[in-house]
């Protein structure tokens, strides 16, 4: 069957909602057990993905019931507690028995459908690792491969799961609800080879019921494979040596979301950035250039051209990780990449990987005494920016540096689904 003739993976009558629409419960997944405080690396008062956690579960109570995933009830009630469950509301967390391998549960959790008559449905999609495998050797090689993570919530539930042979992740997937997909053209070419621009189009159309798929070319440069090194970089990601952490090549929640049925955010390096860029921040200035130009020529499911609003990107952040951070240790398992000791990493770090729920966003901020004011104003101005397209939310800053240490945000570490 040709991929014109695909049939739809979604019956008709379902669509993806938007994520400003109103949510049932939003998922996130107990860490994999060997975390670190990237304070040891970074020289700055960070915390843990735990400390994280917690203060996204305080956010969100009252506004949406946090479903946290455990591979054990044992696990699961212990991680709950450590987050402050007992100061909580008791609707506000509950713990589901799901195996899964690590926190990015946008990624590896279902996209979320709802049917004309408001019934729920997933969509599973195929998981590789954003492209590491079979790159990667060791024990992180096989992490959540074979995925059935969506199969298995569907399951819990009780709701229809339905099995799409597109290969690809959440955090790069945005939908306006209306009938657009905006993605990441570089990100769905690389976990779908074998098919033309054309097909894949096809393909996501079919599989999440949409009319039009908005494309951008590139992410971040802070967002590259780690594996992607070149003798001109020093054998490393990035110019000067640096490396990512295990990034996913570019998801459109670290540089640009669908914030109204046709707005669009799209990041930009700060203009007082402009006249001393680093070499990353240079990369990302000249991709974001190309996507804006992109975003302006195409068009919505309605034939209605896009909105664009730009979002400032914060500073990079360089620090230097060696053998005390298991990522390093994954990191040496990849091949082509040769390390040895101490090596300097770029921080995942953007404004647009917030979350959006009921009412609230959870928003990153960066700035703390002793940084740079700089960090203080960029923080500011993208608060009105998210404050200027989402008026009357509830706006609740969280530092995300430890989520960003493993190469996501915390709109990475949520899976929201919809209320039905």
């Amino acid at each position: 069957m040709s991929a014109t003739q695909r049939p739809p993976v979604l019956p008709q009558g379902y669509r993806v909602p938007a994520e400003w629409e109103p949510q049932a419960a939003v998922s996130i997944a107990t860490p994999p057990g060997n975390e670190v405080d990237p304070a040891l690396f970074a020289g700055a008062e960070m915390t843990t993905v735990a400390s994280v956690h917690g203060a996204m579960v305080r956010a969100l109570a009252g506004h949406t019931r946090v479903r946290l995933l455990a591979r054990t009830r044992r696990e699961g009630l212990a991680y709950a507690q450590q987050l402050g469950a007992g100061s909580l509301p008791a609707d506000a967390l509950e713990v589901s028995v799901i195996s899964h391998c690590d926190i990015w549960v946008r990624d590896t959790g279902p996209i979320w459908a709802l049917s004309e008559h408001g019934e729920a449905a997933l969509v599973w999609m195929g998981f590789t690792n954003w492209g590491y495998f079979p790159r990667i050797t060791g024990d992180w090689a096989s992490c959540d491969i074979p995925n059935y993570l969506p199969r298995d919530l569907g399951a819990a539930l009780g709701l229809p799961v339905f099995r799409t042979p597109l290969v690809g992740e959440g955090g790069d997937k945005s939908f306006n609800g209306h009938g657009s997909l905006l993605c990441c053209l570089a990100v769905e070419q690389d976990r779908n080879p074998q098919l033309s621009v054309t097909q894949l189009t096809e393909l996501l159309c079919a599989s999440f019921n949409v009319r039009r798929v908005i494309w951008v070319n590139e992410g971040l440069a802070a967002d590259a494979q780690t594996f992607n090194v070149h003798p001109y970089y020093g054998n490393a990601t990035l110019p000067g040596g640096v490396f990512t952490p295990i990034a996913t090549g570019g998801h459109v929640d670290e540089f640009c979301r669908f914030v109204g049925p046709r707005t669009v955010l799209l990041a930009e390096v700060h203009r007082e950035r402009l006249q001393r860029m680093t070499p990353s921040e240079e990369i990302t200035h000249y991709r974001m250039a190309g996507n804006l130009k992109l975003l302006q020529e195409q068009r919505d499911q309605d034939g209605a051209a896009l909105e664009v609003v730009r979002m400032p990107l914060p500073p990079d952040v360089v620090y230097t990780i060696d053998q005390r951070d298991p990522i390093w240790y994954t990191m040496r398992e990849l091949r082509g990449v040769q390390i040895d000791g101490p090596i300097q990493m770029v921080l995942s770090s953007s404004y647009c990987n917030f979350l959006v729920s009921n009412g609230v966003i959870l928003f990153p901020r960066y700035y703390r005494p002793g940084m740079s004011e700089l960090v203080d104003q960029i923080d500011h101005e993208a608060r009105a920016v998210i404050e200027r397209v989402f008026p009357g939310y509830t706006v609740k800053p969280i530092d995300p540096s430890p989520v960003n240490a493993g190469g996501g945000g915390m709109h990475c570490i949520t899976n929201d689904q919809p209320r039905a």
